[in-house]
Parts: C-alpha cells; structure tokens; sequence
C-alpha cells in the first residue's frame, strides 16, 4: 500500500493535544550572538592608529615613486612600460627609470591632418615619377607579352587584323 493512501484523513485528523506543563528540556548553551561579539581591546585604538600611519606612509612612497618616473626624460614614448614597470615593488624609481632609458621609444605619432599626408604622397609620387621620366629610359617590357613575334602593328593595324579574323578575310602587307 502506497504511503499516500490514507493522507488525506490524516491531513484531517485532530493533533492530539499536549499536557502543557511538559516542559521540553533545554541544553545550556551560550547564546551565539555574545560569542560574535567581541570585547573590545584596550590596545585596539594604538593598533588602528598604526595601520592608519603605515598605510600613508606606503601610499606617500608609492606616489614619490610613480611622481619620479613621470617626471622622467625617458618616460615620453614609453608610456606603457613605465605604467608596467612601478608594479614591480622591488625594483626603486631609479630603476625604473634606468629601464625606461634603456628601452626603445615608440615613434612619434605624424602630426599631419588627412589631407596633408595624402598631398604629401602625392607630392612623393610625383618626384618619383618625375625622376623616372628624366632618366629616358624606354621599358623593356613587351605590349603584346611576347606572343606577337617580331612584327609591331599599331592601332589600327591591330583593329584591322582582328576584324579580318572575325569575318574570315586575309589581309594584305
């Protein structure tokens, strides 16, 4: 028999009452919100005051430090490393900016808005162009790519020629 048979009826069912003088026994445990709690400590204060101290001191060494590789010669054009470099704590701003010396600097940026650099190729492309056409050499290379033979037809030779092709007539030198 399934254990749902008779739920129903015993959903119904009157609780049966009890003697309220039975008291249930309690263990003597300590409540645990006065565990959490803690005492306070006479020599918190002096402590909090400490680490208060310590951490402005470490703060005013980390910006001395960072201050010194930003006022850095090097430091322009190596901006990500010398943003890289402080997070080393053992290494001093001496040293970091004794690496920053030694690294290459980045190129710097062309300060020409679009239309003067593409004035400025244009500019290029003429002078090479230029000195090509000053030199008065003729190419080597072949119109036709080598498949005409020796004969070079002009124009209207070529015209001429394709057309005889193309309706079947011969063409007389």
């Amino acid at each position: 028999m399934s254990r749902f048979a008779n739920l129903g009826s015993r959903l119904t069912a009157p609780i049966p009452d009890e003697d309220p003088d039975t008291e249930i026994p309690t263990p003597d445990v300590p409540d645990e919100d006065e565990d959490e709690k803690e005492k306070p400590n006479m020599t918190d204060t002096p402590n909090d005051a400490a680490i208060a101290a310590a951490r402005a001191e470490g703060r005013n060494e980390a910006n001395a430090r960072w201050n010194t590789v930003l006022a850095s010669e090097h430091y322009a054009g190596r901006e990500q490393l010398a943003a890289q470099l402080p997070a080393n704590d053992a290494m001093t701003a001496e040293a970091i900016v004794a690496a920053l010396a030694t690294a290459p600097a980045a190129p710097k940026a062309s300060t020409l808005t679009e239309e003067q650099q593409r004035e400025a190729l244009e500019e290029g492309g003429r002078k090479e162009l230029k000195s090509a056409l000053e030199s008065g050499k003729n190419s080597n290379i072949d119109t036709d790519g080598g498949a005409g033979g020796d004969q070079k037809l002009n124009a209207a030779q070529t015209i001429l020629r394709d057309q005889a092709a193309f309706t079947g007539k011969v063409i007389k030198n």
